[in-house]
């Protein structure tokens, strides 16, 4: 069984700038391209599962670790523009099950923490469609990274390659050096070649900071991780990391799971009469979606509360 599990507000985005079209001077670029993208994806990569994904806010433990995170994501775009787009994304939220398509978000959680949880709860393989490096850090035997950008897909020897380090380093590997685009702070001058070289000299994060702190690291860049310190590079781990279900992720995909029901043709068709969607309304395009099943659960998988919600010892 393949998992096709999608980024969301990365596909609206890139859809956004592709397409330029209305119905009765109404926008709908993003939730015709979105569906057209989407089903062309789906095709591609053979898909028995879909599940697209939305942020919903910044995590609590993020937002604590990390006040400043993600503080650059400013959208230079008229109000009435920001409206549309959010208007675009519900319609879609709200449509995509109709389509045999998952929809999930929840309050407080980011996509990526729902994309790389489902990857590690589904039954089979799970491809995610993502331009995002952070989504490299869930790639293993069983979960690629498709880059729509570059229509390919990413495997661990990819990274390897890419890299120079396994993915099992991966996290560590990106933490040292931040990620300016989720403003978060790295040491300065590390970047991705000083960082592999780092690695490749002292096999691990712990074996780098320990080497320069003893000062058995001599190059200049030992200074500056030193003074960066290694509290803030661990913290770069905590804020960046997928793997610990802080946000109720499984919880939200188990939920979705039952509550889950197959496309319907008869809602499918209205709605893409309705938006006069006729270039998508074929055979081929209806016979994709009834295909669509739901994701299975592995077994014995748990469904860990949420930390902010357990209660304290008494």
């Amino acid at each position: 069984m393949i998992n096709l599990l999608v980024d969301g507000n990365n596909l609206a985005h890139r859809c956004k700038y592709k397409f330029d079209l209305s119905n009765n001077g109404i926008d709908v670029s993003v939730t015709y391209g979105f569906i057209k993208v989407l089903s062309s994806t789906m095709s591609k990569l053979n898909a028995d599962t879909t599940t697209v994904a939305w942020d919903w806010g910044i995590p609590e433990h993020r937002r604590a670790a990390l006040p400043e995170y993600k503080a650059n994501r400013i959208k230079n775009w008229e109000p009435e523009e920001f409206e549309d787009f959010n208007r675009q994304l519900d319609e879609l939220h709200y449509i995509l099950p109709d389509f045999g398509i998952m929809s999930v978000t929840r309050p407080a959680c980011e996509a990526d923490d729902i994309l790389y949880q489902a990857s590690r709860i589904f039954e089979g393989d799970s491809i995610i469609v993502s331009n995002d490096q952070d989504m490299w850090q869930a790639i293993n035997d069983s979960t690629t990274v498709y880059n729509p950008n570059k229509d390919q897909i990413l495997d661990a020897l990819y990274v390897e390659n890419e890299c120079g380090i396994t993915v099992n380093k991966y996290l560590d590997w990106r933490a040292i050096q931040g990620d300016s685009s989720d403003n978060i702070q790295g040491v300065t001058g590390v970047g991705p070649k000083t960082a592999t070289k780092m690695f490749d000299k002292w096999g691990t994060l712990t074996g780098i900071i320990n080497a320069c702190k003893s000062g058995k690291e001599t190059a200049k860049i030992a200074t500056n991780i030193v003074a960066f310190g290694e509290n803030r590079i661990f913290n770069n781990i905590y804020v960046m990391a997928l793997y610990a279900d802080r946000a109720g992720a499984r919880l939200e995909l188990s939920q979705c799971v039952n509550e889950y029901t197959r496309a319907n043709r008869g809602e499918m068709k209205a709605y893409l009469v309705g938006n006069a969607f006729m270039s998508l309304l074929n055979p081929e395009f209806i016979q994709l979606m009834l295909h669509q099943n739901v994701p299975i659960i592995k077994e014995g998988i748990r469904m860990p509360m949420v930390c902010e919600r357990r209660y304290p010892v008494e």
